[in-house]
This record gives C-alpha cells, structure tokens and sequence, in this order.
C-alpha cells in the first residue's frame, strides 16, 4: 500500500513540474484547435463501444477532448488504469503530452 502512495505522490509530483517547467503557449487558441484536430483523428483509428464493448465511446473520448484540449493539455500528464488494448490510450496520446498506462 505505501509503494502504492508513493507512486501516487511521484505521479503528482512529475506532473505539477512539468506544468511550472513549460511557459504558456503563445497561440492557445490554434494550439487548442490542433490538439482537436489530432484527436478527431486518434478517434478515427479506433473502435467505438458499439463494435468492441471493452472501449470507450466515440463520444466520451470527444468530450475529454473538448475540456482538456482549450486548458493546454499537451503541458499535462494522463494516467490511465486498465489499458485493455489502448484505443483510449491513443486517444489521450493524442491529447496529452504523456500518458501513463497500467494494465
């Protein structure tokens, strides 16, 4: 269980680093607008819940993308639990400046 907070706590730590160590983007508005355009893509190569019930939805990746992608999200790290194949995975690569995936 300690090892299991110390992970947690290195996680947050790394993270909060690397959102002082980066400046703010000068154009965050095109920078918002790729990041979009990149997921739309992400989402393209991967399954919906309709056709492989062990992903995400089409919609669910979308929504994390429209409310990370306008707050500067390639400065952030994502972690995700429980890859399964990492269709997510993809997604929030696309979305995220480095994703942590634990299967």
């Amino acid at each position: 269980m300690a090892s299991k907070r110390l992970l947690q706590c290195a996680c947050w730590a790394t993270w909060l680093w690397e959102l002082k160590a980066q400046p703010p983007p000068a154009d965050h508005e095109s920078e918002a607008f790729a990041c979009l355009e990149e997921t739309e893509r992400a989402i393209a190569r991967t399954p919906d819940m309709t056709h492989e019930w062990m992903t995400t939805s089409h919609i669910f990746k979308r929504e994390l993308a429209l409310y990370f992608c306008p707050r500067s999200a390639k400065r952030m790290t994502a972690l995700e639990l429980g890859t399964h194949e990492g269709h997510t995975a993809d997604v929030l690569a696309s979305i995220f400046g480095r994703v942590l995936a634990v299967d």
